[in-house]
């Protein structure tokens, strides 16, 4: 559909220490991004090496759904971000090369975030709640 996103999350998880077991797990969820919104932040942002907070759109109230794309090439370089505790990242997650990730935000949380060894770009898609 127009102006909407679709994503689409297959996880499968086995142990070969514990032989029948495994998890599977698929859903879809449609977002409603649509680029004229002013309650969506959607936009291209290099991450520098060095650490610094990310700034959301102030049209956008409350944060929701966030979706994070590192656009550099398989083999490149990665990014790991997370909760600002004082002035330095808590790193949480890291977000390897043509990754995609999907967090839902709470209120009143500053998010950091640094690259690995050379600057990336990533796409950032957030939601208003």
């Amino acid at each position: 559909m127009a102006n909407e996103q679709t994503e689409t999350v297959r996880v499968k998880i086995s142990n070969d220490n514990k032989p029948g077991f495994e998890f599977n797990s698929s859903r879809t969820v449609q977002l409603d991004q649509t680029s004229t919104d002013p309650d969506v932040d959607d936009r291209k942002i290099t991450v520098t090496v060095a650490e610094t907070d990310l700034v959301v759109d102030a049209a956008i109230g409350t944060p929701g759904v966030m979706l994070i794309t590192n656009l550099e090439a398989k083999g490149g370089n990665f990014i790991t971000y997370g909760p600002k505790s004082g002035a330095s990242m808590v790193a949480l997650f890291r977000l390897n090369p043509q990754e995609t990730h999907k967090v839902r935000l709470a209120s009143g949380v500053t998010l950091r975030w640094a690259a690995d060894t050379a600057n990336v770009d990533v796409q950032l898609q957030l939601a208003e709640d």
